[in-house]
C-alpha cells in the first residue's frame, strides 16, 4: 500500500469517527432549539422585552450541553456500531427521543411555574408531586400539538441529520475542531448568575435539562459532604448575631428570651385575654396590595383595613411557597432540610420545640385550623396537631350547599373557595363556646388555575379597577394577559371583607385580634430576588387605640416572639427563659430600617438567600437594601464571601438542630 493511500485510509477512519458524534451533537442542539421555540410560543403573551434575545443567547448553552451529552453517549454508540450499524442507529433514535421528551417536559414545568426544575425533583413525596401536577396542568389542544411536534421532531431530526445528510470530509474535521475550541473557551454549560440582576433572564438563557442535571449533582454532593465541627460553626453564627445572648454552642439557636413587648401599648385591653384570628392569605403580595404597590393595588378592602390597623409595609415571609408559613408564623422555627413540617416524612418525630399555641394552651387557649383543602398537604395537619391545634375544618367538612373551586380539565380542584371557607367556618364556630381561642385560616382561591366563583362578574370588576388607575405602573397588556389572576385577587379581597362584616356581629369580635399576612408572593413577572418574599402584615382589632404604619423590615418569624412578648407583659403569661426563635419582636420603627437576620427557603428547599441587616444575599449575588426594600448591587467580594459564610453556618446548624433534637433544652 502506497504511503498516500495509507494516509487517505487513516483520514477516512478519522472522518468516520468524527462524523457521527458531530451529527448527534447537532441533532440534540436542533431538538433543544425546537423546544425553545415552543417555550417562547407558550409564554409569548407574558414575555417582557429582551426575552427572545435571551433565548437566542441560550442556544450557545444548548450546543455546549449537546456536546456533553454526545461525549457521554459516544462510547455506547461505538460499542453497538461495531456489532451492528442498524442497532447503533436504533440506540441513537431512542437516546434523542428520550432527551427531547425530558427537555419538553422541563420546559412545560417552567411555563407553568416560571421556575426551572432542579433538586426539587428529589424533595417532594411522589403523592405531592402528583397532587401539584394535577393542580397546575390540564390537557389541551396546545398541549397535544406541542407533544406531537416534539415526538415528530425527535424522529425527523436524527433521520435527516444522522442518516441522510452527508458532510464533506474536511467539513467534519473543521466542525470538530470548532467543537473542541468551543469546549476550551466556553466550557460552562450554564450562564454565570452574577451577570443577571433578576432571575428570569437567567432562566430564559439556561438549558433546562442541564440545569436539572447540575441541581441533582449538587444535591448528591451536599448529601455526601460531612458535618463541620458544630461548636465552631455555632460560635461563628452566634458572634455574627451578637445582639442576642445565646445559651451555649450545643444548642446553637437557643437564646435568652427578652420578653420585649413592642405592640402592647397600642391596645386597650378589657381584662380578658384576647382571641387571635390568623388569616393567612394564599399568594397575597405587596406587589398588588397596599400603599405604593408596584402594580397598583387590587385589594381595596385590605387597603382600607390597613389604615385602621398596625401595618408593616416591608414585611417578609420566609419561603417561596406555603410549606413554611405555619412553622415560621406560629413557632419561629428553623427549616430542616425540606421544611420543618416535612421532618416527619419518614415517620420520624419532630424535635422538641416551643410554639405560640403550645405556650398559650397553658392559659386556656384552644387552637383551630380552618381550611378548604387537603390538610395533609406538606404535612400541615401533622404539624398543627403537634402544636395543639385541632383540624376544625378541611375539605371533608362541607355539605352539598357549598361548591368547590372550578376543576380543571383533569377534574382536579384545590378545594373550596375563600367565601365558602369563611361562611362554613362561621357556621361551625357558632357551636363553639370556648374562649380564648386561636383560629388559623389558610385560604386557597389565589392559587393557580385562578378560577374565582362568578368569574364574569369579577372580570368586570377587574376592568373597572384597571380603568380607575390614573397611570398604570405596567403596560395595560400586562394586566390583560393576567386578568384571571387579578380578577381572583379582587374576589379574595371581597371574601375577606364579607368575613369581617359578619364577624363584627359576633359577641367575641370586640376582644379579638386579627393577624393577616400572605404566605408567599404571587409570580406575576420578573422581579428582584427579595420581592419574592414581600407580603403585607396587618394586625387589626377593635381593641386598638390607634393605627400606625411601620416601614421597618420584619418577617413572619417575628410574629410569635411579638405576640408572646405582649401576652407576657399585659397578662403575665409565663414564657420560656430560653427560646429557639429565629425571629425577634416586630420592628416598630417609624422609618425604614433593616436590622433582621432572615434566611429564606426556596421552592426547591435550598437555603441560598438571606437578609442580614441591610444586606441581601441571593446565591452568588449581594445587594444592599435602600428605602422600601429597593436594592442596589454590591460587587465587593469580601462582603459577598462574609454573607455566604454566615448563610452556610446557618444551613449547617439548621440541619443539625432538627436532626439532633437540639432546639430546646429539656425542662426549660
Amino acid at each position: 500500500m502506497s504511503p498516500n493511500l495509507h494516509i487517505h485510509k487513516r483520514l477516512n477512519n478519522v472522518f468516520q469517527v468524527l462524523e457521527y458524534p458531530l451529527k448527534i451533537s447537532l441533532s440534540i442542539t436542533a431538538l433543544f432549539v425546537i423546544n425553545r421555540i415552543l417555550e417562547i410560543i407558550s409564554l409569548f403573551s407574558q414575555l417582557p422585552s429582551g426575552s427572545v434575545l435571551n433565548h437566542i443567547i441560550g442556544i450557545r448553552y444548548d450546543f455546549l450541553f449537546a456536546i456533553v451529552l454526545t461525549l457521554i453517549f459516544s462510547p455506547f454508540y461505538y460499542l453497538f456500531y461495531r456489532r451492528s450499524k442498524r442497532w447503533a442507529m436504533l440506540i441513537v433514535y431512542l437516546y434523542l427521543f428520550f432527551i427531547a421528551l425530558i427537555a419538553w417536559a422541563l420546559s412545560e414545568y417552567y411555563a407553568v411555574t416560571q421556575m426551572p426544575l432542579d433538586r426539587a425533583l428529589l424533595i417532594y413525596p411522589i403523592s405531592e408531586i402528583i397532587y401539584i401536577t394535577k393542580s397546575s396542568y390540564s390537557f389541551s389542544i396546545d398541549f397535544a400539538i406541542k407533544l406531537i411536534i416534539i415526538v415528530t421532531s425527535a424522529f425527523i431530526v436524527p433521520y435527516l441529520l444522522v442518516s441522510k445528510v452527508k458532510f464533506p470530509k474536511y467539513l467534519s474535521l473543521s466542525l470538530s475542531l470548532l467543537v473542541v475550541t468551543v469546549l476550551v473557551f466556553f466550557h460552562n454549560i450554564t450562564p454565570d448568575l452574577k451577570r443577571f440582576e433578576t432571575n428570569q433572564p437567567f432562566y430564559q438563557q439556561i438549558n433546562k435539562t442541564s440545569y436539572l442535571g447540575k441541581g441533582l449533582i449538587k444535591n448528591s454532593a451536599l448529601r455526601l459532604s460531612g458535618n463541620d465541627d458544630i461548636k465552631t460553626v455555632a460560635k461563628y453564627y452566634q458572634r455574627m448575631n451578637g445582639d442576642e445572648e445565646y445559651l451555649n454552642p450545643n444548642y446553637p439557636f437557643l437564646k435568652r428570651n427578652t420578653g420585649e413587648d413592642v405592640i402592647g401599648s397600642y391596645f386597650k385591653f378589657k381584662g380578658a385575654m384576647p382571641n387571635f384570628v390568623f388569616i393567612i392569605v394564599e399568594s397575597l403580595s405587596r406587589g398588588f396590595s397596599g400603599p405604593e404597590a408596584s402594580m397598583g393595588s387590587f385589594t381595596p378592602f385590605l387597603d382600607s383595613l390597613a389604615t385602621q390597623s398596625l401595618y408593616w409595609s416591608n414585611f417578609l415571609t420566609t419561603s417561596e411557597r406555603t410549606f413554611n408559613v405555619l412553622p415560621s408564623t406560629l413557632a419561629s422555627l428553623p427549616y430542616g432540610k425540606k421544611g420543618f413540617m416535612a421532618l416527619v416524612e419518614n415517620n420520624s418525630p419532630y424535635p422538641d420545640f416551643h410554639s405560640l399555641t403550645g405556650i398559650l394552651s397553658n392559659y386556656g387557649y384552644k387552637g383551630h385550623f380552618l381550611y378548604g383543602g387537603w390538610d395533609y398537604f406538606d404535612f400541615m395537619s401533622v404539624f398543627l396537631k403537634n402544636i395543639g391545634v385541632d383540624i376544625f375544618l378541611n375539605e371533608d367538612g362541607f355539605n352539598e350547599t357549598f361548591e368547590k373551586i372550578q376543576s380543571n380539565e383533569q377534574g382536579f380542584t384545590w378545594g373550596y373557595p375563600d367565601d365558602a371557607v369563611f361562611r362554613r367556618a362561621l357556621q361551625l364556630l357558632e357551636t363553639v363556646e370556648h374562649e380564648p381561642r386561636i383560629d388559623i385560616y389558610l385560604t386557597l382561591s389565589m392559587h393557580d388555575p385562578f378560577f374565582a366563583p362568578s368569574y364574569d362578574y369579577w372580570e368586570s370588576v377587574f376592568y373597572k379597577r384597571l380603568d380607575s388607575f390614573q397611570s398604570l405602573p405596567q403596560e395595560r397588556a400586562f394586566y390583560l394577559q393576567r386578568k384571571h389572576r387579578f380578577a381572583t385577587i379582587l374576589y379574595a379581597d371581597n371574601a375577606i371583607k364579607w368575613f369581617f362584616r359578619e364577624y363584627a356581629k359576633r359577641t367575641d369580635y370586640e376582644n379579638t385580634i386579627f393577624i393577616i399576612l400572605g404566605d408567599h408572593y404571587m409570580p406575576l413577572g420578573s422581579v428582584m430576588p427579595i420581592e419574592k418574599y414581600h407580603v403585607p402584615l396587618i394586625i387589626f382589632s377593635p381593641l386598638l387605640k390607634q393605627s400606625k404604619l411601620f416601614p421597618a423590615v420584619s418577617a413572619s418569624a417575628d410574629i410569635t416572639p411579638t405576640l408572646l412578648g405582649m401576652m407576657q407583659s399585659q397578662f403575665n403569661v409565663r414564657t420560656p427563659q430560653w427560646v429557639h426563635w429565629l425571629g425577634t419582636p416586630l420592628d416598630t420603627a417609624s422609618h425604614f430600617q433593616s436590622k433582621k437576620f432572615v434566611p429564606f427557603m426556596r421552592v426547591n428547599r435550598s437555603v441560598d438567600e438571606m437578609l442580614w441587616n441591610d444586606y441581601f444575599l441571593s446565591e452568588d449575588r449581594a445587594y444592599r437594601l435602600t428605602s422600601n426594600l429597593q436594592t442596589e448591587r454590591i460587587t465587593d467580594e469580601e462582603v459577598l464571601n462574609e454573607l455566604k459564610a454566615l448563610l452556610e453556618s446557618f444551613v449547617t446548624l439548621n440541619n443539625y438542630v432538627c436532626s439532633e433534637n437540639a432546639l430546646k433544652v429539656p425542662n426549660y
